[in-house]
C-alpha cells in the first residue's frame, strides 16, 4: 500500500499537518473521486482534512517539493501518492526544475546529508537531563526551512501543535533553522517582528537564522543530489 510505504520510509520526517493532508489524499484516492480542475481537488482535500487552504497548500508543497511523495496529475486532475520518493520520481522532479531554469533551494537538500545533520532526530535539552526525564516531551524537533516559508500561519500552527502535543511521548519543542540567501536584513527584521507579535518566548519554539548570502551552504547541501 503506497500510504504505508511512505510512512515507513519518511514518516518520522513528516509534520502532523503533512500527515493529515497525506491521509486526505489517501481517502480521496480510495474513493476514486473525480475533479474538474486543481482547485476542485484542493476543495476535496479541505473537506477531508478539515484544514484551511493555506495549511493545505503549504503541506502539499512540502510533500511534493521536499519529500517527493505527492504529485498532481494534470491528466486525471487528482493528487497521487508516490511511494518511491527517490529513484526515477526524484530524478524527474529535479530534472523538471532544472529544465525550467529553477534554481536549487534548501528543499533540495540531499537525503544522505539530511541524515548526517540528524534533521529527523529530536534534540534533548539540559532540562530533561538535569531532572532525569526519560520521555521525549522536553525535546525539540529540528527543521531546516527557507525563511520565506516561515509565515505567521506557519508559526501559529507550530504553537498549536506544541500546546496540543501533551501526551508525553512526542517532542513539544520546535527548532527552526531559517535558511536565507537574499534580503538578509529584511528577513531578520520580519522574523524578529513575528517572534514578538506571536510572543514566541512563551513557547518552546526557537528560530536560528542561517545566513547564506554567498549560497555556500546551499551548494554544499545540494551538490550531491544535483550530480547523481
Amino acid at each position: 500500500m503506497l500510504y504505508r510505504d511512505i510512512l515507513v520510509k519518511i514518516g518520522d520526517k513528516l509534520s502532523d499537518l503533512e500527515k493529515t493532508v497525506l491521509k486526505a489524499v489517501l481517502v480521496i484516492n480510495i474513493g476514486r473521486m473525480a475533479f474538474y480542475d486543481k482547485d476542485d481537488a484542493l476543495l476535496a482535500i479541505r473537506h477531508c482534512s478539515n484544514l484551511q487552504d493555506d495549511e493545505i497548500k503549504h503541506a502539499l508543497r512540502s510533500l511534493d517539493e521536499m519529500h517527493g511523495v505527492v504529485s498532481f496529475d494534470e491528466h486525471t486532475k487528482t493528487y497521487d501518492l508516490i511511494a518511491e520518493a527517490n529513484g526515477y520520481n526524484e530524478f524527474k522532479r529535479i530534472f523538471v526544475r532544472y529544465r525550467m531554469g529553477v534554481k536549487s533551494t534548501i528543499a533540495d537538500i540531499d537525503e544522505a546529508v539530511g541524515k548526517l545533520l540528524m534533521l529527523g532526530a529530536p534534540v534533548e535539552t539540559s532540562f530533561a537531563q538535569d531532572h532525569h526525564i526519560s520521555s521525549t516531551e522536553w525535546a525539540f524537533n529540528k527543521y531546516l526551512i527557507d525563511s520565506r516559508d516561515i509565515s505567521e500561519g506557519y508559526l501559529t500552527r507550530a504553537i498549536r501543535s506544541s500546546v496540543e502535543n501533551c501526551d508525553g511521548e512526542n517532542p513539544r519543542g520546535v527548532l527552526l533553522y531559517a535558511y536565507c540567501s537574499e534580503n538578509i536584513a529584511t528577513e531578520i527584521l520580519r522574523l524578529s517582528q513575528l517572534y514578538r507579535t506571536l510572543s514566541l518566548k512563551n513557547y518552546p519554539i526557537i528560530i536560528l537564522f542561517l545566513d547564506d548570502h554567498e549560497s555556500e551552504v546551499l551548494t554544499a547541501l545540494t551538490v550531491k543530489k544535483n550530480t547523481t
